[in-house]
């Protein structure tokens, strides 16, 4: 048990983060934000304390190489810049709404200081600011806290915290229960912990991708058959959370996920199983297919038949935006006005109803119109060209390490390039790919990147992506990261 502590010890602490944010309230409910820096701050304890290391490795060096890996890293200065702009605008606060009587308007206050980034509201800009503190550890430990096996340990755990939160939200839906754990009343629609069920559909997409590219990386052989039923499950038990969530982006998006993961499964399995893992595989998806036919049309009063019929195909952007497409407007006119930083951390539910006028009021009187419903732009309004281009910078960094290594594969052992380059990546790094699109997809008719417990799951996901590429045998040598 120390022994995996020791080598693990970061990992665990990350899957220890996730499971907080997914179990208190599904990341939204800022009374447990609390929480969050002290968890950051213990993974990056962990990160210095425990490197990751080689068998014959000498502490001295594993912490000479994680050192300089760090110092390296322009994640370490993109995410320090961000942070830091973040904490301007949540002290630059708050601003007071007053009435002009000379324009019969209202307007607020200039910030304590002018010209500098700013927040409305400092309890709402500081949520925000948890939440890059929070993204910031997690790329740090994941990229120089953890080697290859950790990262899959990571994974694995993941997905098996959502299957376990999925079980939750499946019993809670069978038993009709308008109380989160069956004590506390919420009030509306919820599903699992997540009171806002796009949330959980987003949240719950995501981890059947991750799922079901661990399912294919075990089924493969190239670590054992021992760890495929489980993962089997926790796949399916994501999935039903997703569509149990009655989102129906998830739904949609899940459904396309599961289509094209089966056929990319099959064409990769196919060549690497025996006959008798093929003979099980295909009853298992026959059977999985007529299991899942039967609940859908037999089963009477089917809340998911119920929420499909609702979505029409070739209406798409009529059904998922419909009148959200005036809170876009309302962002982008926001923006325009500050474009530069913003009006800063959840500042736009405090000046939409400005920008809207009184006839829109009524409608903004819904909880929900907080929100754009469109994150980007949400982003590019509250932090502005600056806030917005950091985080941007973060995830361009991100995506290009892993496509630099998906370019610099190395070729076959006959010396030449592989003929079939795209089966030869591990199907974690596909999964990791469709599954972030996926999200990022939502998030433009949603917003997932409003909650902590998807973004931790995503971050985590995308910095682990580059770690599955094929390396060169040189390469491998040192502590992948």
């Amino acid at each position: 048990m120390v022994n995996i502590l020791l080598r693990y010890g970061v990992a665990l602490h990350l899957a220890l983060l996730v499971a907080y944010a997914s179990w208190a309230r599904g990341g939204s409910a800022p009374a447990y934000f609390w929480a969050l820096p002290w968890l950051a701050l213990g993974m990056l304890e962990m990160m210095f304390l425990l490197p990751p290391s080689h068998s014959a490795d000498r502490p001295k060096d594993a912490w000479r190489r994680q050192r300089r890996g760090l110092l390296r890293d322009p994640v370490l200065y993109i995410g320090a810049v961000l942070v830091v702009f973040l904490a301007i605008q949540w002290l630059n606060g708050p601003r007071e709404l007053k009435y002009e009587a000379a324009t019969a308007s209202w307007a607020y206050a200039p910030p304590p200081w002018d010209g500098w980034p700013f927040c409305v509201v400092r309890a709402e800009a500081l949520q925000v600011l948890l939440w890059g503190l929070t993204v910031y550890a997690i790329l740090l430990a994941v990229r120089h806290g953890t080697n290859r096996a950790g990262k899959l340990l990571l994974l694995r755990l993941i997905v098996v915290n959502g299957a376990l939160l999925s079980i939750l939200g499946l019993l809670q839906f069978a038993t009709g229960t308008g109380k989160l754990f069956w004590v506390r009343e919420v009030g509306t629609f919820f599903f699992s912990t997540f009171g806002y069920p796009n949330h959980a559909g987003a949240y719950f997409t995501l981890l059947t991708a991750l799922s079901g590219g661990l399912l294919l990386y075990s089924w493969s052989g190239e670590e054992g058959r021992r760890h495929v039923w489980w993962l089997g499950l926790t796949l399916a038990l994501n999935a039903l959370g997703a569509i149990f969530s009655l989102s129906r982006a998830a739904i949609v998006l899940t459904g396309a996920l599961l289509l094209a993961g089966s056929t990319y499964g099959l064409l990769y399995l196919w060549p690497r199983i025996r006959p008798s893992d093929k003979l099980c595989l295909g009853i298992g998806a026959t059977v999985v297919l007529a299991l899942g036919a039967l609940l859908y049309f037999a089963v009477p009063n089917n809340p998911v038949r119920k929420e499909v019929r609702t979505v029409n195909l070739l209406k798409l952007h009529e059904e998922f935006v419909g009148d959200r497409q005036l809170l876009s407007n309302a962002a982008m006119d926001i923006w325009q006005d500050y474009p530069w930083v913003g009006v800063g951390g959840w500042g736009f539910r405090r000046y939409v109803a400005l920008y809207l006028g009184k006839e829109h009021w009524d409608y903004l009187r819904n909880a929900g119109r907080a929100n754009v419903h469109n994150d980007p732009i949400q982003y590019l309004c509250e932090h502005g060209i600056v806030g917005a281009g950091l985080m941007l910078a973060l995830i361009f960094t991100l995506v290009a390490q892993l496509w630099i290594r998906l370019a610099q594969m190395p070729p076959d052992d006959t010396g030449k390039k592989p003929r079939g380059w795209f089966m030869r990546v591990s199907p974690i790094v596909w999964a990791i790919l469709a599954g972030t699109t996926a999200t990022v997809l939502h998030s433009l008719i949603d917003l997932p990147f409003r909650s902590i417990a998807i973004m931790s799951v995503w971050f985590i996901a995308l910095a682990c992506a580059p770690a599955f590429v094929p390396r060169r045998k040189t390469q491998t040598l040192s502590v992948q990261r």
